[in-house]
């Protein structure tokens, strides 16, 4: 799938002054979008070069270039809240996110853009970045790399030259221009970027937002969305090379100097085993908005927990600001933890309980029944098996005027918090389930409490064989529908506001509803290796080099190397098996729209399935491979350290071929990207194939990503009703016989609050 045009180069005269090393992205073809069924394999969206004459400021530059790059490591974690130095409350979303419709309406069309040999697990923020009064689109990218080697290696400017690259460059961040696709700049990082917060900080104050971007190996830095100029970079001596960074949440000025500060999550060594659960203690920092310098001293989480979570700040009645966050992780357990703003600014300038914090008012009387302890950290909640992982959701469900707090554990419990007196509302759990999805606040059943859609897989990590997507009724957390897919998936849903009273509709994905098999079981995160390698650039000679092969010089038909490494257990593959002949119906990707009105069959909005990747191994990849088996053992694979490769040899005449399959780790976003007064939905999705010798060793990851750009009431209109195995509770038995959902009008963009991973703004705050 994707482009069917040919590549051309990116003018210089169109790239800005931050995109002048690396390799390059190119524009995507923007076409008709019609599906195309792939024998078995799944079908996406399809685009091909309209017939239909266009403006010419409207005519998309065609192709995207292969890139010899591949994806960093895996992992979560967003943005977070918008305030005034004062008053933490936000219910307007900022001027840049929501522009004024241009007085000459632009027409909505589809486009598909295909970053080949890019990873990415970052969130979709839409910003006005050209100024023509439109919303664009800003998303993470990562050219990947292999964790071992960053352990050797002293600095990054080791691996770039390495590579032939100059620092920094094994990431990016890219904005497209949001009616039709065309890049507008990229500017190059120091690793994957995952997290994006373009909102509550002007650091170059010229009155717009900035965006604070931050992901692997410690990156973090302050771009100007205008231009994708870098306008400051965090002091990388004063972080710890291999962790992450999770997110930045801005909290008020606290030097003076007219700019928020910023806190950041800092934890999470990804090269520790699963089974060694003694961890380096995560840490909560304050960051200088104006530099990107830390402000005094970290935060180490309590008991010497890791951190993963996306910190959150939660205001009560009188203005009290409070810092939500987590430790522990999949399987080390941790605590849900809060900590006032004024006792986290003494706690790192080492300041006594007396000093008073700047800038910040309200008058931080006990919180309920729980008692800082001397370093002002309140406990909320405490597991013993895992840890708190994903952000908050802050959403007044008592409506006292106070936003409450619910919690999802990584162990699968939830607590309802009430946000002034932290009383619990209600708390459940679900047994053997596990996520890393953040719950999405939204109108499912009549009456007037916010509901709550989510993603719990089955099983223990990094092994899960289902998902469950749920609804929980938000007066209770009572579950008023669920149904199951056959994959695991991380991402976290979306819901459309509409104008009928206490009814929104929820954007959801979903893998392996249609199949199941020996791959039902699969791994994630570190375990897939995803994180832990690197697809070496082709340009070098020393290095592995990827052949692409067509028509032209297809000799044979592909054949597998691939034991069934997503399982726990071996299983049988028949010596003869054809990978690229092998059903993909597990794979495909499915996007929907559901209201209470069509539970049992939503509509469909988008799906994509496997495509075949054909290649050939040169000397120079057969003699590296050797290399790595000398070094390390014949059954080393880099990707699969816990499961050992059968082997015997696989003959490969000619060309081999694998699936690049889809993989679940994205939300996407919703907004008017084009100005026609309708949503759009953008979809970006990871897909993701592992090459290997004709003796099943590991040779390179392939990785792909596919970002889509569609109108929501268009699609609807569509009426792609898709049955689906359902369980639905008896609350919701009067909710078939209202208007059809093809008759909703949905809120306007500035209405539309939860149209991002955590939220529009990016802060897990549900403004109504």
């Amino acid at each position: 799938m994707g482009s069917d045009s040919e590549d051309d180069d990116f003018g210089d005269e169109q790239r800005t002054e931050t995109d002048k090393t690396g390799p390059k992205i190119e524009d995507a073809e923007i076409g008709l979008i019609h599906t195309k069924l792939q024998n078995g394999h799944g079908h996406g969206y399809n685009f091909r070069q309209s017939t239909r004459k266009q403006d010419p400021m409207c005519t998309p530059t065609r192709g995207a270039v292969m890139l010899a790059l591949s994806l960093l490591f895996f992992g979560v974690g967003y943005m977070a809240g918008f305030f005034t130095p004062y008053s933490f409350k936000q219910k307007y979303i900022p001027k840049q996110l929501l522009p004024k419709l241009p007085s000459i309406v632009k027409e909505s069309r589809p486009w598909h853009l295909k970053l080949s040999d890019w990873g990415s697990e970052s969130c979709i923020r839409l910003v006005d970045v050209d100024g023509d009064g439109l919303l664009d689109v800003l998303t993470g990218l990562a050219i990947g790399k292999d964790i071992t080697e960053m352990v050797l290696e002293s600095t990054m400017d080791q691996f770039c030259s390495k590579h032939g690259m100059q620092t920094p460059c094994a990431g990016a961040v890219i904005a497209l221009r949001g009616y039709d696709g065309k890049l507008l700049w990229q500017t190059k990082t120091y690793s994957e970027i995952f997290a994006m917060n373009c909102h509550g900080v002007d650091v170059n104050q010229d009155g717009l937002d900035d965006c604070i971007v931050s992901g692997r190996l410690k990156d973090l830095r302050a771009i100007d969305p205008k231009t994708g100029k870098t306008l400051w970079v965090s002091n990388p001596d004063n972080l710890r090379l291999g962790w992450n960074i999770y997110t930045t949440t801005p909290i008020p000025d606290m030097n003076y100097d007219g700019i928020n500060e910023i806190v950041i999550s800092h934890g999470g060594d990804p090269i520790i085993p699963a089974e060694n659960h003694k961890r380096h203690s995560g840490r909560l920092i304050m960051i200088n908005g104006a530099t990107g310098q830390i402000i005094g001293r970290y935060l180490d989480m309590p008991e010497d927990k890791e951190m993963y979570i996306s910190p959150v700040v939660h205001q009560r009645r009188d203005g009290s600001m409070y810092i939500l966050y987590g430790s522990g992780g999949e399987t080390v357990g941790g605590l849900f933890l809060a900590i006032s703003v004024p006792d986290f600014y003494r706690y790192v300038n080492n300041l006594d309980h007396s000093h008073k914090a700047p800038t910040v008012g309200g008058q931080y009387k006990q919180w309920g029944y729980r008692k800082p302890n001397f370093k002002g950290e309140i406990e909320l909640y405490r597991s013993e098996e895992n840890g708190v992982m994903v952000p908050p959701v802050l959403v007044d469900i008592n409506k006292d005027g106070v936003k409450d707090i619910l919690m999802s554990a990584f162990d699968a419990t939830m607590i309802l918090f009430d946000g002034e007196t932290l009383d619990v509302l209600w708390k459940i759990k679900f047994e053997g389930k596990e996520s890393y999805s953040s719950p999405a606040p939204g109108y499912f059943n009549d009456d007037d409490t916010l509901d709550f859609m989510l993603h719990w897989s089955g099983g223990a990590w990094p092994y899960y064989n289902s998902t469950d997507v749920i609804v929980i009724d938000g007066k209770d957390g009572v579950v008023l529908w669920n149904t199951t897919s056959h994959r695991y998936d991380v991402s976290s849903d979306l819901v459309a506001r509409t104008s009928s009273y206490h009814r929104d509709v929820f954007l959801f994905r979903m893998q392996g509803r249609k199949g199941d098999g020996a791959l039902n079981q699969a791994a994630i995160h570190g375990a897939t290796g995803a994180q832990r390698v690197i697809n070496r650039r082709s340009s070098n000679p020393n290095e592995l080099e990827e052949t692409v092969v067509d028509d032209d010089n297809l000799e044979a038909p592909g054949v597998l190397l691939p034991e069934s490494h997503f399982t726990r257990r071996r299983r049988a593959v028949p010596k003869d098996f054809i990978e690229c002949e092998s059903d993909q119906t597990l794979m495909i990707t499915e996007l929907f729209a559901m209201d209470r009105t069509v539970m049992k069959a939503p509509i469909k909005l988008w799906e994509k399935g496997s495509e075949k990747h054909y290649y050939k191994l040169t000397d120079e990849d057969r003699k590296s491979v050797q290399k790595v088996v000398k070094t390390f053992g014949d059954n080393h694979t880099l990707t699969e350290l816990e499961v050992p490769w059968t082997r015997g040899k696989r003959q490969a005449p000619g060309a081999m071929c694998i699936m690049v399959q889809p993989d679940e780790r994205t939300t996407g976003a919703i907004g008017d990207v084009d100005g026609d007064g309708k949503l759009d939905v953008i979809v970006n999705l990871i897909s993701v194939g592992i090459l290997r010798d004709d003796y099943a060793h590991f040779v390179k990851m392939k990785f792909d990503v596919d970002i889509y750009k569609f109108s929501l009431e268009d699609i609807i209109d569509n009426e792609m009703y898709t049955p689906l195995n359902v369980t639905i509770h008896e609350r919701m038995r009067n909710s078939f016989i209202e208007n059809k959902i093809t008759n909703l009008k949905f809120l306007p963009p500035e209405k539309q609050t939860w149209g991002g991973y955590m939220g529009t703004l990016g802060n897990s705050v549900y403004e109504p």
